[in-house]
This record gives C-alpha cells, sequence and structure tokens, in this order.
C-alpha cells in the first residue's frame, strides 16, 4: 500500500511539474518513460509532498501537496485536514455524523486570507443551520459568511 502511495505522489508530482512548464498533462507525465530522462523541476526548494497512510473510517489515506511557485521564495498556501470534526455544542449529537474535512488554499499575494480561512471555514461551515442535513448549502453559505468576515476585516 505504501509503494502505491509514493507511486501516486511521484504522479501527481509530474503532473504539478508539467502544468508549471506550461504543458498539458497527459499520460506522458505519469512517470519517466523508459529510457528517457523526467524533465528537471523548476520550483526552488521542492519538497516532497506529506502523507498518511493511518485509517480514519471510510478514509484509508490522504495527502496534500502545496508548491511555491517560481515567482517567490516562500509559499503562501496553507492546507488545513481535520480527521475527526468536533459537534458545535448547539448541534445534535443524535444527528452528528463522523465527518472530515480538507482544504488547500491558494494564497494568491499573501497568505492572510488562506491563514484565515485555515484557521476558520471548517468552523463556519459546520455551525450553518443546514450542516449536516445539506453540506452542499453549508458549504455554500459557509464560503459567502467567510468572505463577509475576512473582508470586515481586512479592511
Amino acid at each position: 500500500m505504501q509503494q502505491r502511495q509514493k507511486q501516486l505522489m511521484h504522479q501527481t508530482s509530474n503532473i504539478i511539474d508539467a502544468f508549471h512548464q506550461g504543458l498539458q498533462p497527459d499520460n506522458n507525465f505519469l512517470g519517466p518513460q523508459e529510457g528517457t530522462i523526467p524533465p528537471a523541476n523548476p520550483l526552488k526548494d521542492f519538497e516532497d509532498a506529506k502523507y498518511a497512510s493511518k485509517s480514519h473510517g471510510l478514509i484509508t489515506s490522504y495527502s496534500a501537496n502545496t508548491h511555491q511557485g517560481i515567482q517567490r521564495n516562500y509559499n503562501e498556501d496553507r492546507v488545513s485536514i481535520i480527521l475527526n470534526m468536533t459537534r458545535p455544542e448547539k448541534k445534535d449529537p443524535a444527528t452528528w455524523p463522523k465527518c472530515s474535512f480538507f482544504a488547500i488554499y491558494d494564497g494568491h499575494g499573501g497568505s492572510t486570507c488562506a491563514d484565515y480561512l485555515k484557521d476558520h471555514l471548517h468552523q463556519i461551515i459546520i455551525t450553518q443551520a443546514c450542516f449536516p442535513d445539506d453540506p452542499r448549502k453549508a458549504l455554500h453559505e459557509g464560503c459567502r459568511i467567510a468572505e463577509e468576515k475576512f473582508l470586515a476585516i481586512a479592511d
């Protein structure tokens, strides 16, 4: 299992590399072909993706992979992985599902908004009256409310 995860991580990195080079990913980017040399990675301080293979309910493994890009010498992306969302006090324990939250926030031109969303979006979503019955609506409303709250403090 761990070997398969490493293969998938390598494939993901190759696809991301192709994207950053302006190429359309296809099967040629799923790994170096025999007798060929893979393209050099244009990213500075490239780090391998981080992953976990510990099982949690229906989730058997997960990974997150962000890159700083070629414009800056730092990464503005933020990652949020919460495997067992804590039930808010006002929610009924009888209807609270075992749920997880995964998000990557792309910090374009700064990490302030990405930091805010990493720290707050999941809580805003699960406190919506429609969660957990209508997660799509809760996500939509949660994003709308998070945007309003962030814009209020960003000025």
